[in-house]
């Protein structure tokens, strides 16, 4: 009965002919497709970029980086940052407005990172202060692809980044205390700076460390 069961469950998914011809693996590889296809946050318009380095996930989770920063990334990357448009398309209660606070415009999840005035802001300085050139765009930031080689302290100080601005945004929902995004940038980089250059050597860590501290706090 199992094998029967096997065999009209392949049958109601493929041709009869690519049963009879492919070998083991190329049937595996087409029902882990089939069974498990790629979430909706990875289909279009929010796709990878062509020639997409994979597994960024795996990349975030073997930084050496703070375990909050991590969670946040991984709700970045599937598009679920609680931004007020998210919640307000969802039936949560938003206060207020669902307007950004700086910009009055909605506050969505690509306003929030990319287009609104305190994260235009932060971009400028950061690749200025860091001496790093890449463009800002959602798909780079949420799949860490930037053109060039790979770099991995890039990659870090962009999540970090990413970390900074949404903190700072938060403060309007958990009543915390009111810091500029460059401000929380500063003391969450430095202090992954440090525990990096206590474990290892590192002349890229050391001047981005001393770039960091000797920048003024943007208000």
């Amino acid at each position: 009965k199992e094998v029967a069961d096997t065999l009209d469950f392949l049958r109601a998914r493929f041709d009869l002919n690519f049963l009879t011809s492919c070998s083991k693996r190329s049937l595996v590889r087409k029902l882990l497709l089939s069974l498990f296809p790629d979430p909706v946050f990875r289909l279009y318009p929010y796709d990878p970029p062509q020639n997409c380095r994979t597994g960024v996930l795996k990349r975030v989770m073997k930084m050496q980086i703070p375990p909050k920063c991590k969670t946040f990334f991984y709700r970045f990357h599937s598009r679920t940052i609680p931004v007020k448009e998210w919640l307000d398309s969802r039936g949560i209660g938003v206060y207020g407005t669902t307007n950004c606070r700086l910009c009055q415009t909605t506050e969505t999840f690509t306003h929030a990172f990319i287009l609104c005035v305190d994260a235009v802001f932060f971009w400028d300085v950061f690749k200025r202060t860091l001496k790093k050139d890449f463009e800002v765009v959602e798909t780079n930031f949420r799949y860490l692809h930037f053109e060039g080689k790979l770099d991995t302290i890039q990659d870090v100080l962009v999540v970090l980044g990413l970390y900074s601005l949404w903190k700072t945004r938060k403060v309007d929902t958990e009543a915390g205390a009111a810091k500029p995004s460059w401000v929380n940038f500063k003391h969450i980089a430095i202090q992954v700076g440090h525990s990096i250059l206590a474990c290892q050597e590192n002349d890229e860590w050391k001047e981005i460390v001393k770039n960091l501290s000797q920048s003024p706090d943007i208000i």
